[in-house]
């Protein structure tokens, strides 16, 4: 299993994607009340100067630097880069929308221009929004493996089961730290054995043995009886 510390960091780094979320770009300069809401083709001028681009050109930039920001936090924190695709693809679109808008604002045809940087508005956004959704995934990812007995989505949605008992339908069967297989085993049960049932969570049971062992054991291996 990862270090706590490792987990710590990673929560850190997610974190960062969560405030680049909602905050709609990461750069300080996207202070301003409205910065973070969609570019609205209502409020497309009837004619298109250098004056109206400016503030979209400006707007455009800070998105490409916000998405750019949560693509990197994704990484920082091990997401695997096939789950980084769909960002990877819009923020190049962005670019390149940006990069042709900014070439016809030079060549002042101003029209273009605006479609063109309207077309990148929306790339980094899909961009931004992507890669902190992939980020996140993999931070539970991160965080199933190391705490999977309390992140468990049944255990998230409080759905526990007390009471009734179990009976062990195989030959010493393991009796886990946590629901999964990928925890480690603290002690053995053998068949016919009768266990207390006391939650479950997916595909598992948490049990108390004869003994008094309290564990997870899988629901595959076991029968649920009425309490005898």
């Amino acid at each position: 299993m990862k270090s706590i510390s490792g987990v710590r960091g990673a929560a850190v780094c997610a974190s960062a994607c969560l405030i680049l979320l909602f905050s709609g770009c990461g750069g300080p300069q996207m202070q301003q009340a409205d910065a973070n809401r969609p570019w609205d083709p209502a409020q497309r001028p009837t004619s298109i100067d250098e004056t109206q681009l400016t503030p979209l050109l400006t707007k455009v930039s800070q998105l490409q630097m916000a998405s750019q920001e949560s693509l990197e936090a994704a990484k920082l924190i091990g997401t695997p880069e096939h789950e980084l695709t769909e960002a990877q693809q819009a923020y190049m679109s962005g670019e390149q929308c940006l990069q042709d808008g900014n070439a016809a604002y030079r060549a002042k045809q101003y029209v273009q221009s605006w479609n063109t940087l309207e077309a990148a508005d929306a790339a980094f956004r899909r961009a931004e929004e992507a890669a902190v959704r992939a980020g996140l995934a993999q931070l539970e990812r991160e965080l199933v493996a190391d705490y999977g007995r309390l992140l468990t989505p049944d255990a998230r949605a409080g759905r526990h089961t007390t009471g009734g008992a179990a009976r062990v339908r195989q030959a010493s069967v393991n009796v886990r730290d946590g629901a999964g297989t990928d925890f480690e085993v603290i002690g053995k049960v053998q068949l016919g054995d009768t266990l207390d049932i006391l939650a479950e969570s997916g595909e598992w049971y948490r049990v108390r043995t004869g003994t008094g062992l309290i564990g997870w054991v899988s629901k595959i291996v076991v029968t649920r009886i009425q309490h005898p």
